[in-house]
C-alpha cells in the first residue's frame, strides 16, 4: 500500500489503515474473531480503487480475496458489508446510521468507540514506523 500511495495524499494511506484496524478491532465484538485478518484487508482495500484509479470490480477480480471480503467491497453484503458500512457512516458523521449498524451488529457503543480509538493508535504507530 505504501508503494501505491506515493503519488496520493498521505491522508488516503492513513484513512485506509484506520479502516483496516477499525474493522479488525470490531471482529472481537461481532462474533468474527477468526476473521480478523480478512476484516483488516477489507478496511485496507476499501479505498484501493482510489489508489489505483481503476474501477473496484476490475481490481477485485484480480485479487485473491475471500468471498466475504469481495461481497462486502462490491455489494456491501453480509456481516462484512455491515462492518464496512459502519466504518463509512462513522467517517461521515452519520450517527443515525452508526447507531443502526452497531445495533445490527449487536455491539455496544462503548466497545465500538474503543475499537475506533484503538484503530487510531495502531495507525499512528504504523505511520511512524513507515516514516
Amino acid at each position: 500500500m505504501r508503494d501505491l500511495s506515493k503519488d496520493r495524499p498521505d491522508i488516503l494511506m492513513e484513512k485506509s489503515l484506520i479502516r483496516g484496524h477499525f474493522a479488525e478491532n470490531l471482529s472481537l465484538y461481532v462474533n468474527l474473531k477468526g476473521k480478523k485478518f480478512d476484516l483488516f484487508v477489507l478496511g485496507l482495500f476499501s479505498l484501493i480503487d482510489i489508489f489505483l484509479n481503476k474501477p473496484l470490480p476490475e481490481i477485485i477480480g484480480n485479487l485473491s480475496l475471500s468471498s466475504e471480503v469481495k461481497d462486502a467491497l462490491l455489494k456491501r453484503k453480509g456481516k462484512f458489508g455491515i462492518v464496512l458500512n459502519l466504518i463509512i457512516a462513522h467517517e461521515k458523521g452519520d450517527w443515525l446510521k452508526v447507531n443502526h449498524y452497531i445495533d445490527e451488529l449487536g455491539i455496544k457503543e462503548d466497545k465500538y468507540m474503543q475499537c475506533y480509538c484503538s484503530a487510531l493508535k495502531s495507525t499512528q504507530k504504523a505511520l511512524q514506523a513507515l516514516s
